[in-house]
């Protein structure tokens, strides 16, 4: 089930970041499926089979003022995440510029 996928790409891993899933939930997908942290998301991700566009797990706490705990997860499954731009180029720091998230 961790690597089930609907229609835009959004993985459990990135529905978890989405809704502001604890620790232990981010955790346990990841470590069920490690490389869910890699998969891009969202309309632009599906339509561009190479998997360029669309949002990063990690670049989706920021937005929804997760725990500190749940981006430490994801930039340790994923160290390079932090310089994959997302379908607007946004890079996982601008995100975290724009929505002025102090947690990091």
């Amino acid at each position: 089930a961790a690597k089930e996928k609907e229609s835009y790409g959004l993985t459990p891993l990135h529905a978890a970041c989405l809704h502001k899933a604890p620790f232990e939930v981010v955790d346990a997908l990841l470590k069920a499926w490690p490389g869910a942290s890699k998969k891009k998301a969202w309309p632009g991700a599906v339509k561009e089979k190479d998997n360029r566009y669309g949002w990063m797990p990690l670049s989706l706490p920021c937005c929804h003022e997760a725990p500190f705990e749940v981006v430490d997860a994801l930039l340790k499954a994923w160290p390079g995440s932090v310089k994959e731009e997302n379908s607007n180029g946004w890079t996982f720091l601008c995100k975290v510029g724009h929505f002025n998230w102090h947690a990091v």
